[in-house]
């Protein structure tokens, strides 16, 4: 009877572990909603972003003016996917440190779309990411490929607006849970064939009529 006392005791702990394991999963969803009524962030709606991007090494980098595009794709608004990132004008890009005398001449995101997940903080680009890059001028290399398996993209608002590269000047301090997203801010940590370890930083503004439309809940 002792022994299978215990069985049982074990079984009921082990589901009200299971119980509080899915409470704290379900504690880090996020939400996108609408700041005016709450509602829930329409499904297939796709949110529009223009800005800059710089991904580099520690020997150099290349900034360019980007583009992309977030597709919400439930209808609960916790998930979505990037259907789109780009380089619209490959003149409008520089380079700095090893890569300063480069030209950018050609661009291939490949793999798309990408999922993304909300939380109610932040918004995580997850998958298969990779870019290449094709250079020209006088360059010390011809092409590099940069891979990612994850991208950060932390909403800002609009206090203390000041100047981006390729946006309408409408980006401000880091955006808490609950306030209006003006646009995000892009991080990540990657790798390359050609130059080892790369990172990725970016600024991106939502475009009217989205910017300060949307907000991060935690429900």
């Amino acid at each position: 009877m002792r022994t299978k006392m215990s069985l049982i005791a074990a079984a009921a702990m082990a589901l009200a572990l299971m119980g509080f394991a899915s409470s704290a999963m379900a504690a880090t969803d996020g939400v996108v909603r609408d700041v005016t009524n709450n509602e829930i962030i329409p499904l297939n709606h796709e949110l529009h972003f223009v800005g800059w991007a710089r991904f580099g090494s520690g020997s150099g980098g290349m900034k360019c003016h980007v583009t992309a595009i977030a597709k919400a794709t439930v209808s609960n608004g916790t998930t979505g996917q990037v259907t789109n990132f780009s380089i619209p004008d490959t003149t409008k890009c520089t380079g700095d440190g090893g890569l300063a005398f480069c030209t950018l001449t050609g661009d291939q995101v490949t793999n798309l779309p990408y999922h993304l997940t909300a939380t109610p903080t932040d918004f995580d680009v997850t998958g298969n990411i990779v870019i290449h890059n094709q250079f020209g001028g006088f360059c010390p290399l011809s092409e590099v490929t940069l891979e990612f398996s994850e991208i950060t993209l932390k909403p800002l608002n609009t206090t203390n607006k000041r100047a981006v590269t390729n946006t309408a000047g409408n980006l401000g301090n880091t955006a808490a849970a609950g306030e209006p997203i003006a646009g995000v801010e892009l991080s990540g940590s990657g790798s390359s064939p050609q130059v080892g370890a790369i990172t990725a930083e970016g600024e991106l503004e939502l475009t009217a009529p989205d910017r300060c439309t949307w907000k991060l809940a935690s429900s």
